[in-house]
C-alpha cells in the first residue's frame, strides 16, 4: 500500500517532520519562521516565507563572526541583513538590521537587558546557562532569536544596529515600487501565485 506524501501548504515541499499550527500542519523548516508558535496561521507564515525567500535571493555576505566553538553569524552590510547559522534548517532565517528591537544577555552572574534605544539594565537575576536572546520585530510578530554560543563581536554588532536605528532614517517609508518589483519577480519565477501577489500588492498600496 502506497502512502500519500504530505505537502507543506507554506513551501509546497514534502513534510518530513511535522509541526501543527492553528489551521494546518507544516514542515519544521517553515515552522522556524513562526512568531506565535502553534497559534500562527498558514497565511502569516507564508508571508514570512516569501520575505525570507527574497532575502535569501539577494543576500551577499560581506563579513562573518565565527570564533572557535561559537555560532556563525553571517552579515550582508549592503542589504542590511544577517542570520545565525542553523545547521538543522535547510534554509536560514534572515533578518534585517532594523528589525532588532533589543536583546537580553543571560549569564550565571546576572542578566543584562538592552532595549531598542540602546539603554541597558543589569539585574542580579542568575541563570543556569549563558545565552543571548535577540528580540526581532517581524511582519507577523516578535521573534526570539537565541544563541548559546555567541561570537565575541556579535554583541557589538547588535549595539551598533540599535544605535543606528535611533540616529538614522531607519524608520523611512517603504519604497513601494521596489517592494512591488520584488514580489513581481517572485510571481514570474513561480514562487508565489497571482492571488498571493495581489494580496501583497494591496498591502503595499494601502500603506
Amino acid at each position: 500500500m502506497l502512502f500519500k506524501k504530505s505537502i507543506c501548504p507554506v513551501c509546497n515541499q514534502e513534510i518530513k517532520n511535522k509541526f501543527k499550527i492553528a489551521d494546518a500542519t507544516i514542515c519544521m523548516n517553515c515552522a522556524a519562521l513562526n512568531a506565535n508558535g502553534k497559534n500562527d496561521t498558514t497565511v502569516s507564515i507564508r508571508t514570512r516565507y516569501l520575505e525570507n525567500l527574497e532575502r535569501q535571493r539577494i543576500f551577499q555576505e560581506s563579513r562573518k563572526f565565527n570564533d572557535i566553538f561559537s555560532d556563525v553569524i553571517s552579515i550582508d552590510d549592503t542589504n542590511t541583513l544577517f542570520y545565525i547559522e542553523n545547521k538543522k534548517l535547510s534554509s536560514q532565517r534572515i533578518f534585517k538590521f532594523d528589525e532588532i528591537i533589543g536583546y537580553e544577555k543571560h549569564s550565571p552572574n546576572n542578566t543584562t537587558i538592552v532595549n531598542k534605544d540602546g539603554n541597558k539594565t543589569v539585574s542580579p537575576l542568575k541563570n543556569s546557562i549563558s545565552f543571548l536572546l535577540v528580540k526581532i520585530n517581524t511582519t507577523i510578530g516578535i521573534v526570539d532569536l537565541v544563541t548559546t554560543k555567541p561570537p565575541i563581536k556579535f554583541e557589538n554588532f547588535l549595539n551598533s544596529c540599535l544605535v543606528n536605528k535611533t540616529t538614522t532614517a531607519s524608520e523611512a517609508p517603504v519604497n513601494v515600487a521596489d517592494e512591488l518589483l520584488k514580489f513581481k519577480q517572485l510571481l514570474d519565477a513561480g514562487a508565489i501565485t497571482q492571488a498571493e501577489f495581489d494580496i501583497q500588492k494591496q498591502k503595499l498600496l494601502n500603506r
